[in-house]
């Protein structure tokens, strides 16, 4: 990580910390990774792309889909003993089954900072919608990046 930031102090400590290995091929790796930094070769995941402009713009996806749960609330199959209870009551589970839409939508802009520096914005959604007004909406969303 401390390489991929182009800390190359820290990048070296670590390095020179995995040469003490027992691991041949982690002694192996270190002291290739330690040439490269002694050489000025950046870390690969850092280099920019043969040409000289950045690839920028925007992606957009959205999709919708229909979908029928038979077990909306991933209920158990069979009577269980809720030991959290008082008396521990057997609970007999009831499933729930309904229709549902999925949603994606995928939101990305890549911009071009000028120099070393390539900015990307990112936004990820995944909901899913139950029709029946009886069952709860659930939701995931991918925080934005």
């Amino acid at each position: 990580m401390s390489w991929a930031r182009n800390d190359m102090r820290d990048a070296r400590s670590w390095f020179e910390r995995a040469q003490g290995s027992s691991d041949p091929k982690l002694k192996s790796l270190a002291a290739r990774a330690l040439a490269d930094i002694d050489r000025g070769v950046p870390h690969p995941r850092a280099r920019r792309s043969a040409s000289s402009d950045v690839a920028t713009g925007t992606f957009l996806m959205a999709a919708a889909r229909w979908g029928y749960d038979d077990n909306v609330f991933r209920t158990p199959g069979l009577p269980y003993t809720d030991l959290s209870q008082t008396g521990q009551p057997v609970i007999t589970p009831l499933r729930h089954s309904g229709g549902f839409a999925e949603l994606n939508l995928r939101a990305h802009k890549t911009i071009d900072g000028h120099g070393a520096r390539v900015y990307r914005l990112a936004y990820d959604f995944d909901g899913r919608f139950y029709l029946e007004n009886s069952l709860p909406q659930r939701r995931r969303t991918a925080a934005s990046r």
